[in-house]
């Protein structure tokens, strides 16, 4: 009987080594300009936008304003959520008012705390 090791060795024997293929010396150059064009069409893109958020979180800033003084005329659902970058701008240009502005915002997110119809009072119950 013949060993399956035998076997395989006989089935290896049929391939013949070969000697590799040389690398091309000239690379096409037609792809490069491709992925060039897109990469700086990303910058772009990428660039434009910041600037145009920049822009526009500036006058968010300034009409930041409105959300304090007219709270009552305003519905909940419309009210706009101040971001981040307006809160760090207001931070940096007017200390007080971000207090004013965190604690108006705490005064309406925790409103649902303090109801009839509570969390809080719900949890209290049980």
């Amino acid at each position: 009987m013949i060993s399956y090791d035998e076997n395989f060795e006989e089935f290896l024997k049929e391939f013949a080594p070969r000697k590799p293929q040389a690398l091309p010396l000239r690379v096409d150059e037609s792809w490069l300009w491709s992925r060039r064009l897109a990469a700086v069409a990303i910058l772009a893109v990428t660039v434009g936008g910041a600037v145009w958020f920049a822009a526009h979180s500036h006058r968010a800033l300034n009409n930041a304003d409105w959300v304090i003084e007219q709270k009552e005329t305003v519905p909940k659902q419309v009210r706009r959520r101040i971001s981040a970058v307006e809160l760090t701008k207001l931070a940096i240009e007017d200390p007080g008012k971000l207090d004013a502005v965190l604690a108006e915002e705490s005064r309406q997110r925790s409103a649902g705390l303090r109801g009839r119809e509570s969390m809080l009072r719900v949890l209290k119950k049980e």
